[in-house]
């Protein structure tokens, strides 16, 4: 992550791109199973977010830790190329699905949605939650906390 020479720097003095890597680097320490980060390359210049994107591919595609990245309006050319999966929730329906299904249904690439049975699926306005979260703790900087159910009310 390039930021040994940050190290003995007081952390208000990075600047936002710096810290979020740092953040990435502190949380990737602990070697979690999985990790959800919400617009991890926000913040960053070109060479960091291709350097930080490389790792984290490298990191999911060993399989020791899965990774889940968060993007909100983001398109096609926004997701990183290692994302194998998506799951798009808009307007409150939900799809999920292989990357290249929905690349084609972002880009409306009739052809190749003649040719392959669709695999991904449509839920629409669903009622019951799409991903249900226990035993949860999430750090900002300083101190983890664990997360009530009332926490995460109306994800």
């Amino acid at each position: 992550m390039r930021i040994d020479h940050l190290l003995d720097l007081p952390s208000v003095s990075l600047s936002s791109g710096q810290t979020r890597r740092a953040r990435i680097a502190a949380a990737l320490l602990s070697k979690p199973v999985l990790l959800l980060l919400e617009d991890p390359m926000a913040g960053l210049d070109v060479g960091s977010r291709e350097e930080v994107s490389k790792t984290l591919g490298d990191l999911n595609s060993q399989g020791d830790i899965r990774i889940a990245l968060v993007q909100r309006g983001k398109s096609k050319g926004d997701v990183p190329e290692w994302i194998t999966d998506i799951c798009e929730v808009r307007a409150g329906n939900v799809w999920i699905g292989p990357r290249d299904e929905w690349e084609q249904r972002i880009h409306g690439d009739s052809k190749a949605e003649r040719d392959d049975p669709p695999t991904g699926i449509m839920v629409e306005s669903a009622e019951e939650p799409v991903v249900r979260l226990q035993d949860v703790s999430v750090s900002y900087g300083e101190g983890t906390r664990p997360v009530s159910p009332a926490d995460w009310s109306g994800c």
